[in-house]
């Protein structure tokens, strides 16, 4: 009984952190193909994982 509180509420705490991450991004662009540029509450420059 315990474990299914404990999966219940680990859950809806990644439901809840999905949300407002999601919500906290603007948008999402690529630039030369190399970087992938998050814009948000800050801009950063993720280096894509792309084996070109």
């Amino acid at each position: 009984m315990f474990r299914i509180k404990e999966i219940y509420l680990f859950s809806l705490l990644l439901f809840i952190s999905s949300i407002i991450i999601s919500h906290g991004i603007k948008s999402i662009g690529i630039k030369n193909e190399n970087y992938i540029t998050v814009k948000g509450l800050s801009e950063r420059e993720i280096l894509s994982t792309s084996s070109s």
